[in-house]
């Protein structure tokens, strides 16, 4: 519940030599910063790249690597981040598709830490506890998996993801499950649609455990052309060992132009 900055850059590139091979790159940048007393900051940035092949008309297979290094300011920062795995897409219908995806990452990080002294030598120092460079190394497994489903008007969405991440400002460095699911329908000019999310976070760095989740509803107008107006809200928690869980309230409107298969939103 305190104010957040938070900004994003991406971009990326697909080449296609041939109908079966496709090749795949892109960088990301994020700098974030926090107002409340005790959350943490975060830079980070990285990049990555894949290569796909068309087994058939409904299948593909893919590779992919993923490198990124990120800094808690004012905290402590080298930590680098390596993921890798193989992906699969499959379109079981002209209208519904499945995703999955599996590989590990390996996390890297140093920073300073507490580390207990010897009785016999604290007892002669008065400190129970000196602080040290502490270097770690951390192995884990990514996996995610979609169902996507699409009608004349209607279109469903449901998956699950797991890997790691940066933290959320209350947790660093972290293990991260998602299960998220979506669903709308056009009417016309009108469209509408419902979704929801849980996320939970398992430190790395510290023994302790975040969970939040949300629901809400969107709806949209075609207001002219390209241009579209847009409203969603609903209710969102979080709750960690110490905290009770907390629902909050949102609500938030856009703009956005979309030529062609472009896509920019306010």
């Amino acid at each position: 519940s305190t104010r957040v900055n938070f900004y994003s850059t991406a971009a990326g590139a697909t080449y296609q030599p041939t109908l079966r091979w496709a090749f795949n790159g892109a960088l990301q940048a994020g700098y974030v910063r926090r107002k409340g007393r005790g959350l943490r900051d975060l830079n980070s940035i990285g990049a990555s790249g894949g290569a796909s092949y068309r087994i058939s008309q409904r299948t593909v297979m893919g590779l992919n690597y993923g490198y990124s290094t990120f800094s808690y300011p004012k905290l402590f920062g080298d930590n680098r981040a390596q993921f890798a795995g193989v992906g699969l897409s499959h379109q079981l219908s002209p209208q519904t598709q499945v995703q999955f995806r599996f590989g590990g990452f390996r996390l890297d990080t140093k920073s300073l830490g507490q580390a207990q002294v010897d009785p016999e030598i604290a007892s002669l120092l008065g400190v129970p506890a000196q602080l040290e460079v502490q270097e770690r190394h951390y192995y884990g497994w990514t996996a995610a998996a979609t169902l996507n489903r699409d009608w004349r008007e209607w279109g469903t969405s449901i998956g699950y993801m797991h890997g790691m991440n940066p933290g959320n400002g209350v947790i660093l460095a972290s293990k991260r499950d998602a299960v998220f699911g979506s669903a709308g329908r056009s009417l016309g000019r009108a469209s509408f649609a419902v979704f929801g999310g849980y996320f939970r976070w398992s430190g790395l760095l510290q023994r302790t455990r975040l969970e939040s989740g949300s629901i809400g509803a969107s709806t949209g107008l075609r207001v002219a052309g390209d241009l579209f107006l847009g409203f969603n809200g609903g209710y969102s928690y979080f709750e960690t060992p110490s905290a009770p869980r907390q629902w909050r309230r949102f609500v938030a409107a856009h703009l956005t132009w979309s030529p062609s298969a472009a896509a920019f939103r306010f």
